[in-house]
């Protein structure tokens, strides 16, 4: 009965020991010897040193990861979406676990300008229908949208909304064509 424990316990370390990388194995060989058997005492040793959701200072580091994130340029909104949920579910559980209402209002505030309309029609829904799957699906469908109006117009519209040159070179030409029309007004009316 006995050996067949202990069988099992070297198994079971053996397991633990070949499924980390070479750097992580070499933490576990600096445990004194009489814990190196035992799968517990590494695992226990392994969570304390890396599982940085089972420390205050490490659930901390996670929230600051997921309120600084942003959308970056090239990326879709899913896999934004995606990005935030997976940080996200590092908490779950934890007495600091991030909320639906907190994941949708990182999403409302995160993405790029060209999502401004479908943020401002979801913002103004009633709060119970605010929920992560249907502000996902919207802008999902908002982001399918756009790239099929920039395949039928060819513009430099991009799926994060690196759209801000374009609509800046916009701007500047309705400017100077504006005031083309201002000079050539003044123009018309001291001949």
């Amino acid at each position: 009965m006995a050996r067949d424990f202990y069988r099992r316990a070297d198994r079971a370390a053996l397991t633990i020991y070949l499924s980390v990388e070479p750097t992580i194995r070499t933490v576990i060989s600096s445990l004194p010897e009489n814990e190196i058997d035992v799968p517990a005492r590494v695992w226990e040793f392994l969570c304390q040193k890396y599982d940085s959701a089972s420390l205050k200072s490490g659930r901390n580091d996670i929230i600051n990861r997921f309120h600084t994130s942003k959308m970056k340029p090239g990326t879709s909104v899913a896999e934004y979406i995606s990005s935030l949920l997976a940080i996200r579910q590092e908490l779950a559980g934890a007495e600091e676990a991030i909320s639906d209402t907190t994941v949708v209002c990182h999403l409302l505030r995160t993405v790029p300008e060209s999502f401004a309309i479908t943020v401002g029609v979801l913002k103004n829904k009633p709060s119970e229908e605010q929920t992560v799957d249907a502000v996902t699906a919207a802008l999902i469908e908002e982001e399918t949208s756009l790239a099929r109006r920039n395949d039928q117009v060819g513009s430099n519209l991009n799926i994060a909304g690196t759209t801000r040159p374009v609509l800046a070179a916009r701007n500047s030409a309705r400017q100077a064509t504006g005031l083309r029309w201002l000079w050539q007004s003044e123009a018309v009316r001291k001949s």
